[in-house]
């Protein structure tokens, strides 16, 4: 395997030496052909990186020359911006597929605000990353209510967002459920601290919530999932009656949780 090092340099990129440059009259393109390389080679400032790289439309160009005017200095917007980027790179490591432009430009934009980036931290993922997840969402309400009375210590059990959950292993007296499912799944933390509930994600990302803001949030989740489950067609109890009873138990610690 060979690794690519080269790096452009200011003379590989001088204006003198590309196509488009006559000797008499200067550089006569529109845009430049190469700028990707001579930002690389560090020789082009941010007013004509800005400029290069959008449409020369009038009514944009004065909105453009108000956002070069007031360039801070960096690209940065501060220092945690910065951190946080540096994080998720170390991270994620390099896989050349997935590293693009439009990868990194995606990563800039959501480290660059904290309460956005806790909001995405998770979505960052060895093929890119994926806003959307499919889970088995009655199994993660559930898991979802449970939190709400215990503490849930990430990959010490189900994870809250399952792959699969359909498997049901009720208890004697039908008021608790065990489901069971496969070991894919997203997972994270859940402690009880007074009055605050503290979420830390698989990445280290910790943040404190309120625990009456966290219940209502999971309550308004749960009854979303079983509206839309009383909205579709009845249901016929199974015969069978281990999956029977794991119907029941599942809806029984349901709604014991969910009313309490």
């Amino acid at each position: 395997m060979y690794i690519n090092t080269f790096k452009y340099t200011p003379k590989d990129v001088s204006c003198q030496l590309c196509t488009e440059y006559v000797k008499k009259l200067g550089c006569t393109a529109l845009r430049c052909p190469w700028l990707a390389e001579r930002i690389e080679a560090g020789v082009v400032g941010y007013r004509e990186a800005v400029l290069e790289t959008f449409p020369h439309e009038r009514r944009l160009f004065q909105r453009l020359n108000l956002l070069i005017k007031h360039y801070p200095g960096s690209l940065w917007s501060n220092e945690q911006h910065e951190r946080r980027m540096q994080y998720q790179c170390a991270v994620q490591g390099y896989r050349r597929r997935r590293d693009t432009n439009a990868y990194y430009a995606a990563m800039y934009l959501l480290t660059s605000n904290d309460d956005i980036y806790r909001r995405t931290a998770n979505c960052f993922c060895k093929d890119g990353i994926e806003f959307g997840y499919d889970c088995t969402v009655s199994a993660t309400a559930l898991y979802l209510l449970k939190t709400l009375t215990e503490n849930h210590i990430i990959h010490e059990d189900n994870q809250i967002l399952p792959c699969c959950g359909h498997f049901y292993v009720p208890d004697k007296e039908l008021q608790n459920v065990y489901i069971s499912g496969c070991d894919n799944g997203i997972d994270w933390t859940v402690k009880h601290n007074g009055s605050d509930v503290i979420l830390v994600l698989e990445n280290g990302t910790e943040v404190s919530v309120p625990l009456e803001e966290y219940q209502q949030e999971v309550y308004r989740f749960a009854d979303k999932i079983e509206n839309y489950y009383k909205s579709c067609s009845p249901k016929i109890i199974p015969e069978d009656k281990f999956k029977r009873d794991g119907y029941i138990a599942f809806w029984n610690e349901w709604h014991r949780r969910r009313n309490t």
